[in-house]
């Protein structure tokens, strides 16, 4: 499918104003806070985020007392920076009575499962805190409630009705929400967290220490494709400084590996090569090799973990070949392509999936579903392409009476499906 290029019309006297207009920034001091953002001027306040004010006293209360806290992140390069930054708040107060899990991509369910909430019981947490997940978790949620666990949601995907019923369920999508900005990713929702509990939550933490996150914003921001404009703009913009002077010693071994000279580091960077390092944990074995790269104090540790990441990232891309040059073998057989493409095979690892349907998007320019199996049957991913919205998409292809489980964004998404029902898929969609 050819692409038709037509020139934008001109509007301004200069290239800048052209490039901007382009882009949609024409208005008002718009220009000047995309060009040269400022951190107090341009970020907003957290407490417009509902429920925000409940999440940051039910946080203070359980640090009050000691309660103990469990923080369940996602496994992909915005939930393993997003955990990493509520836990370096942790310690920044000398609160040590919390567990991170993280899932296995490969062999759990995104987000919540009951299996997390039992263990979280037996381990006499009564404060669970999500980062990146948890918004398409209602029975869960409900669940964890009757186990006598209170929940707090973080979260930046699409959300469904009903809402999970947590105690604060802190998401810029939920339906009344009037936060400014809607699209921040999972790590930039959990930054806000850390920004309201240093304002409200009672702690003695120096003023202007939680600039020292940026980095991990900025690595989730740009991972997760989210737009780099307005708020993502600001954290991104400062976020590149603190990660050009960055201290973690994983990120300094990092950058060793990749032969990346810290003070140099841009975007493409981050999109091409430490995003797709730190996703190469949970797509070939776990994230939490991720989590420990970005939160480690110690040189030796980030070493071996920087190998490591490298060492799967290669592992990756030959999986991916391999899947994508079987796709292309069924693709000789066809002479017209459906509109929704489907592909699988019960042996396709999991954890590459996301990655493979992008290139398959980019090649043949249609929505793609891609799935493999686990011993808890089929698994997938799911990417868009021409405006089509993967949720509503799943939705209306059966939702929650087809899929075992189904979210995401809008372009992209993930589903779960009783294997003795996948022939069903391609035609539903």
């Amino acid at each position: 499918m050819s692409k038709l290029w037509r020139q934008k019309e001109v509007r301004g006297e200069g290239l800048l104003e052209q490039l901007l207009s382009n882009r949609g920034v024409v208005a008002g001091d718009e220009p000047a806070k995309f060009l040269q953002p400022k951190y107090d001027r341009d970020l907003h306040d957290p407490f417009l985020l509902l429920s925000m004010d409940r999440a940051v006293e039910r946080i203070a209360r359980a640090v009050g007392e000691g309660e103990r806290v469990m923080i369940v992140g996602d496994y992909d390069a915005d939930g393993v920076p997003g955990t990493a930054i509520l836990t370096e708040f942790f310690k920044k107060i000398d609160f040590s009575n919390f567990e991170i899990y993280i899932p296995d991509r490969l062999n759990e369910p995104h987000g919540l499962s009951p299996a997390i909430i039992e263990r979280a019981v037996t381990n006499g947490v009564s404060l669970l805190i999500t980062i990146d997940c948890g918004s398409t978790n209602v029975a869960e949620v409900a669940l964890a409630r009757e186990r006598g666990l209170d929940i707090i949601i973080t979260d930046h995907h699409l959300v469904p009705v009903p809402e999970p019923p947590a105690y604060a369920f802190i998401n810029p999508k939920r339906v009344g929400d009037e936060y400014p900005f809607k699209m921040l990713c999972g790590a930039g929702v959990a930054f806000k967290l850390v920004q309201g509990l240093i304002a409200r939550g009672g702690f003695a933490v120096p003023a202007g220490w939680e600039k020292w996150l940026l980095d991990l914003v900025a690595i989730a921001t740009v991972s997760d494709l989210v737009p780099l404009v307005d708020e993502n703009r600001v954290l991104v913009y400062f976020g590149l400084q603190v990660l050009r002077r960055t201290r973690r010693p994983g990120l300094i071994e990092l950058f060793r590996k990749l032969r990346l000279k810290p003070e140099f580091i841009a975007e493409d960077d981050i999109a091409f090569l430490i995003g797709p390092r730190l996703n190469s944990a949970s797509r070939m074995s776990h994230a939490s090799q991720a989590y420990a790269l970005l939160t480690t104090s110690s040189f030796s540790e980030a070493a071996h973990l920087a190998t490591h990441l490298e060492a799967k990232n290669k592992e990756r891309r030959s999986v991916v070949a391999t899947i994508l040059e079987e796709v292309e073998a069924m693709f000789n057989t066809l002479e017209n392509l459906p509109p929704v493409l489907v592909f699988g095979q019960p042996e396709w690892q999991l954890g590459v999936l996301g990655v493979a349907a992008n290139r398959l998007v980019e090649k043949y320019q249609r929505p793609v579903f891609v799935w493999g199996q686990n011993g808890h049957g089929i698994k997938g991913s799911a990417r868009s392409y021409g405006g089509v919205n993967l949720v509503e998409l799943m939705a209306a292809a059966g939702g929650g009476e087809f899929f075992n489980d189904f979210g995401g964004h809008a372009a992209s998404g993930g589903f779960m499906v009783a294997a003795e029902r996948i022939g069903e898929l391609a035609p539903r969609l």
